[in-house]
């Protein structure tokens, strides 16, 4: 049988629009679907992918220029031969997926399993071994993927990821671009986007595929445009000085999300001014509304009403400033916790308590606190 359709009649000015299109499609179609038939090993898989093309786009197309050769008998005969060319390779796909049921194996597509599990006959789970292969295509530069997004899609902790790569000596490579070139791409960023910074530009170049160290495109971006990144810097929010009168003057609230994939946010709140822990609690997300129910309350409750307090992050319509705003005037001040060290230095004591009481229910290695 021959590999190609027949030729499409020669074009009139009564030639329906697109007909050359749709023949050249229905030709690709049949000549992949016959050399994948030609093979001498029948993959099952190949099989049922061309059947499927063949059921899903070849005849759906031959319907739609059915309904508009009728007149051209030119046309209307070549689609006659066209579609008892389908029907034999329909019969032929048929026959090639039963042989390739009942016969021997001759797949040449292999499902390599990301992770080997040793049992080695003691107690404890038995050992995780990431295949290798795996590994370097998923830290070659060209693939897009995270170690730690690696790691929950292959069910291994971040530890263990870290020691096999080392073991492997496997490393995550930067793309191998000059600093020429970086900067000509910088330069280019700047042009079409006067007010491009270090994320922007970053962003950027992920989407094309580069990966470059931050230190790296700060420096491209200082030299196409330093007097513009001088202003950038310049306009830098910084931290203001402040002093404390008296306890509930001004209280501290910071957030902890080492947790998060456990599903915990622990919120915790410091007086500024006696450095009193004034409430913790251990909640399941990160809402302001979560923040006013679980703390604020509780700790007017403990404390009496406070005056004022710096917020870092919320993500709700209703903020904590609006109850700060409602319950004693307006005033807040906003820092990035610079100020929050005190607080934040008894996160890991705290987080230690909580990996230990859930990492035996989870079934999964306790976080390490830093």
């Amino acid at each position: 049988m021959s590999l190609e359709l027949p030729e499409l009649p020669s074009f009139t000015s009564s030639t329906p629009p697109n007909m050359q299109q749709g023949a050249g499609i229905l030709a690709r179609i049949y000549r992949h679907t016959n050399n994948a038939l030609q093979s001498d090993a029948h993959d099952l898989f190949q099989i049922k992918f061309h059947g499927s093309t063949v059921i899903n786009e070849a005849i759906p197309l031959m319907l739609a220029i059915e309904g508009v050769v009728e007149g051209h008998k030119d046309l209307l005969h070549w689609l006659t031969e066209v579609a008892e060319l389908f029907g034999v390779l329909i019969k032929q796909l048929s026959e090639a997926e039963e042989m390739a049921k009942t016969g021997a194996d001759t797949s040449n597509i292999h499902m390599v399993a990301p992770v080997t599990i040793v049992k080695s006959g003691k107690c404890g789970r038995p050992k995780k071994i990431p295949n290798p292969f795996l590994l370097r295509k998923a830290m070659d530069s060209s693939c897009r993927i995270s170690k730690s997004e690696l790691a929950r899609t292959i069910k291994l902790s971040w530890e263990s990821l870290l020691k096999y790569m080392k073991k492997f000596s496997i490393e995550s490579r930067y793309s191998s671009i000059t600093d020429k070139g970086l900067d000509n791409i910088a330069r280019e960023v700047r042009g079409s986007q006067p007010e491009t910074g270090h994320w922007y530009l970053a962003g950027h170049l992920s989407s094309a595929g580069i990966k470059v160290q931050k230190e790296r495109i700060r420096q491209a971006l200082i030299c196409v445009d330093p007097i513009g990144q001088a202003i950038r810097n310049k306009e830098t929010a910084e931290d203001h000085m402040y002093c404390v009168p008296r306890p509930n003057a001004m209280w501290h609230i910071d957030r902890h999300h080492k947790l998060i994939r456990w599903g915990f946010v622990i919120h915790g709140i410091i007086d500024g001014f006696c450095r009193t822990v004034v409430g913790l609690q251990a909640s399941t997300n990160n809402r302001a509304s979560t923040v006013l129910k679980d703390m604020r309350l509780f700790g007017m409750i403990q404390h009496g009403v406070y005056k004022d307090g710096p917020d870092e992050d919320s993500d709700d319509e209703y903020p904590p400033s609006d109850f700060e705003d409602e319950s004693r005037g307006e005033l807040e001040i906003e820092t990035d916790g610079t100020f929050l060290e005190s607080e934040e230095s008894g996160w890991e004591d705290d987080e230690y308590e909580i990996e230990e009481a859930h990492s035996s229910r989870y079934n999964c290695k306790p976080v390490k606190a830093p």
